[in-house]
């Protein structure tokens, strides 16, 4: 059986006294009622509070965590419009490729081009038929070269 004692504060502190012998060999045993997990109003308003503190607090970063989340959405939705545009542009790009490339292969030489290159074009080079090995080039290690004629 459990009971709860309630009354003066000198009164229940006098039975408690009186059951000492009981007390002693474990008859019986007094549990303070903050130990027995009960909890007075002024707990449980304490309580409360705290409690409506962290949910006031969470309500808070939610509402900062939504506008956050709505910005990132317009940010994505001007990065979809964005790469929409790239694509088309792209698109159209290849498409310009392809026209140029097709043209490319069509273009015929005129039937006048030959592969010759008239002589003002070219370049005059120096041509010598001397092939007497110097002096300074055999010092270098440069191989021989031989006369042929």
């Amino acid at each position: 059986m459990k009971y709860i004692l309630d009354g003066n504060e000198k009164d229940v502190a006098n039975v408690i006294r009186e059951q000492r012998i009981r007390t002693g060999r474990g008859l019986i045993s007094f549990t303070p009622i903050s130990e027995c997990g009960l909890i007075t109003k002024e707990d449980a308003r304490k309580a409360m509070d705290e409690k409506l503190t962290e949910l006031t607090a969470s309500v808070e970063e939610n509402e900062s965590l939504k506008s956050q989340i709505s910005g990132f959405e317009l940010n994505m939705k001007e990065k979809d419009a964005l790469i929409t545009s790239l694509t088309a542009e792209r698109d159209g790009l290849q498409a310009r490729i392809s026209e140029l490339e097709a043209v490319a292969d069509n273009k015929e030489l005129p039937a006048g081009d030959s592969k010759e290159l008239p002589a003002e074009d070219s370049k005059e080079l120096e041509t010598s038929d001397d092939k007497t090995i110097n002096v300074e080039e055999k010092k270098r290690g440069r191989p021989a070269t031989r006369k042929t004629e």
